[in-house]
């Protein structure tokens, strides 16, 4: 026998409102998400209830199109914020970091739809060349920026290129990175 692992009190709480979900009894769980949300605002697991409740909500309103679109809104930015939160985190927690080199992560998201953000590490202040080209060797984007040493995002907004595949070439005091997009529409 496996020995039972203690709950929190809010943990708790969350497994009462996924059975109240689960049970059909949609407007109790909507309370439950309140009160939950009300013990930790401006958190990243309140903004994850708040997804939950609005999901809950949606399936009470069934197929009224206006409080549908409402509430995927609300959760677009539930999960936008989320990502702000996470972003500002690693910010926070990278700001006296200074990489080697010049190095290029993975984009996000990828593949994408309509943006994708691309982060850069520089280890000194350069002049940075973004070049987005498609599959047939044809620049479809390019960017000039002067950074600072540090962690950069930029975004690439893919507005008049077709669904495919692109390649991101990005070169900084002579280094050179490059890593494939894949845009989706």
């Amino acid at each position: 026998m496996h020995p039972v692992k203690e709950m929190s009190p809010t943990a708790l709480r969350k497994c009462a409102v996924k059975c109240l979900k689960d049970l059909g009894r949609f407007e109790e769980a909507i309370t439950e998400y309140y009160d939950l949300i009300e013990d930790a605002p401006d958190t990243v697991a309140a903004l994850f209830l708040d997804t939950d409740r609005l999901i809950v909500q949606m399936m009470i309103e069934g197929p009224e199109i206006d409080a549908v679109e409402i509430c995927e809104a609300r959760i677009a930015d539930n999960m936008d914020r989320v990502e702000e939160i996470y972003a500002q985190r690693s910010a926070n927690s990278e700001r006296n970091t200074v990489p080697n080199e010049f190095d290029l992560s993975a984009a996000y998201p990828n593949p994408f739809n309509s943006t994708a953000k691309i982060s850069l590490l520089l280890r000194d202040a350069a002049q940075v060349e973004l070049s987005i080209y498609d599959m047939l060797g044809r620049r479809v984007s390019s960017d000039f920026r002067q950074l600072n040493a540090g962690k950069h995002t930029v975004s690439w907004h893919a507005e008049n290129v077709p669904s495919g595949i692109y390649l991101l070439k990005a070169t900084a005091n002579g280094i050179v990175r490059s890593q494939k997009l894949t845009l989706v529409r």
